[in-house]
């Protein structure tokens, strides 16, 4: 779009759009006219809402066409740079809606919205220096912009210094302690600080303002240790409330194997055995082992194949048990392929050897076993009861 001067009677071509007209919000100057054109900058402000309110309900393309053809707005007026970097960003180019950003500014750079907006976007290129210069200028230039405030603590933790993220997210927690975004925050800084009673209390003001599976999941991880029973219930209504959450699952699944409650870590684990960690899946045959279920274990494995040597030693544990001597040791010998090869998986394999009246194949798994370690009290018993 170009300057549109008044020089006489020549007329002026608009296109008219929801009862306004595209022209220029800039001053009409021309032959006595000093007064700025209020009707065009009132339909300007109505467009620049209405078209803010569109990237709100995720049109970003729908903004970006329209802007295209606003040259004169874009190199005249920040707002509107702003709100094409906005959509931009929203659209996924952040190179180009910090070109935009960078724009607005060299117009106005006493924008806090656009030191906020550019700092958002660097953050998503990985530019994380500049970003958090632009947030503290936002938050200088504004010191109530509590979502500039929330992104300069974010990426302050993202860098482990929480000492700064506490400073910097004080003033929003004083003014606005009860929206959940302050709040979260503000127990992740707890929490990243070792600061365990007040990040468990943190957890649960953000808890009691938006109930969720995230604040369950931290609060799982804090009592882990000092209240298990407490933190199981935490991990089970993260898995309750978001089906996805498999960490909270094997979570739930670990402590009810500490608890003596294979039952529970079968329940919790078997639902999800294609998507579970190695380490879950090792949870979930060692809790088949302890309750006997054989034949369940056996199709877990038709399922999935195991790939560390502990799971193949459980699995031979549970063969042993269900007196498949033959099957115990291809387990055994499917343990010793994965490595590294434990005492404990030394061991077993000389009891089975000894079960099948093999003694000298015993005898020299046990010698193995007190190889790796000398301390291994099974091995050593084994191998003087016999008669070595």
């Amino acid at each position: 779009m170009s300057r549109v001067y008044a020089r006489g009677p020549r007329a002026v071509k608009w296109v008219a759009i929801g009862g306004c007209l595209l022209g220029s919000s800039l001053l009409a100057v021309g032959a006595g006219a000093g007064r700025p054109d209020t009707e065009q900058a009132r339909c300007d402000e109505e467009r620049l809402g209405r078209w803010s309110r569109l990237l709100q309900q995720g049109e970003a393309a729908a903004v970006l066409d329209s802007l295209r053809t606003l040259h004169t707005l874009l190199a005249a007026d920040a707002r509107w740079q702003n709100l094409r970097g906005s959509a931009l960003a929203a659209a996924g180019r952040d190179r180009e809606a910090v070109a935009a950003f960078e724009a607005g500014l060299r117009l106005d750079p006493l924008r806090p919205e656009l030191h906020r907006n550019l700092a958002a976007a660097l953050v998503r290129l990985g530019w994380t220096g500049r970003a958090l210069s632009e947030f503290e200028e936002a938050v200088r230039l504004s010191p109530e912009d509590a979502v500039a405030r929330l992104g300069w603590a974010r990426e302050l933790v993202r860098l482990r210094r929480y000492g700064a993220a506490m400073e910097v997210l004080a003033p929003a927690r004083a003014r606005a302690g009860e929206d959940p975004r302050v709040a979260t925050l503000w127990a992740e800084v707890l929490e990243g600080e070792g600061r365990t009673e007040a990040a468990v209390q943190a957890w649960k003001a953000v808890l009691a303002l938006a109930p969720g599976a995230d604040p369950h999941r931290h609060l799982g991880r804090l009592l882990r240790r000092t209240a298990p029973a407490l933190a199981r219930d935490h991990f089970d209504s993260c898995a309750v409330l978001d089906s996805t959450a498999l960490d909270c699952r094997e979570a739930v699944a670990a402590l009810a194997l500490e608890q003596d409650d294979p039952q529970a870590a079968i329940g919790a684990l078997a639902g999800a055995i294609d998507r579970i960690s190695e380490e879950g899946y090792q949870n979930l045959i060692l809790a088949l082992q302890r309750t006997g279920r054989v034949d369940a274990l056996e199709a877990a494995l038709g399922r999935r194949v195991p790939t560390r040597a502990e799971a193949w030693a459980l699995v031979a544990l549970a063969r042993r048990e269900a007196e498949r001597s033959d099957a115990a040791l291809e387990a055994l010998a499917r343990a010793r392929e994965l490595g590294p090869v434990s005492a404990e998986i030394w061991n077993l394999e000389g009891v089975l050897r000894a079960e099948r009246g093999e003694m000298e194949a015993a005898r020299r798994a046990w010698m193995a076993a007190l190889e790796l370690d000398p301390a291994y009290a099974p091995a050593r018993r084994n191998l003087e009861s016999s008669g070595h």
